[in-house]
């Protein structure tokens, strides 16, 4: 039996060039997803800001998102402070606004 090479045609990748292409893919996808992430937040953080400036309100601002495991994440804004916070804990969250509230300088004396 005579074994005749294959020719590769146009348009056709052969196997071995094509190792790490899906790698890549995935990387540029992972990055592609992280960046619309950090996008999202930011015009989040832009309409906050605006809203904040037309409202003035000195509320204690809350808000959710995940990390890129999928946990969630408490996030909080004290626009009469100026003091932010990321926690993973919504028991912690209400801990950091109650020493704000009912206890200010307290969380300084305990730090």
């Amino acid at each position: 039996m005579k074994s005749t090479p294959l020719k590769v045609s146009q348009g056709w990748i052969p196997l071995h060039e094509m190792e790490g292409a899906e790698s890549e893919s995935q990387t540029a996808s992972a990055r592609f997803r992280a960046t619309l992430q950090a996008l999202g937040l930011g015009l989040k953080r832009a309409w906050q800001a605006v809203a904040n400036f037309w409202v003035g309100s000195d509320e204690v601002q809350v808000w959710q998102s995940r990390d890129r495991a999928g946990h969630v994440l408490w996030h909080a804004y004290d626009p009469k402070t100026g003091t932010s916070a990321a926690i993973f804990s919504e028991d912690e969250l209400r801990t950091w606004i109650e020493e704000r509230y009912y206890h200010p300088g307290v969380s300084r004396l305990i730090r």
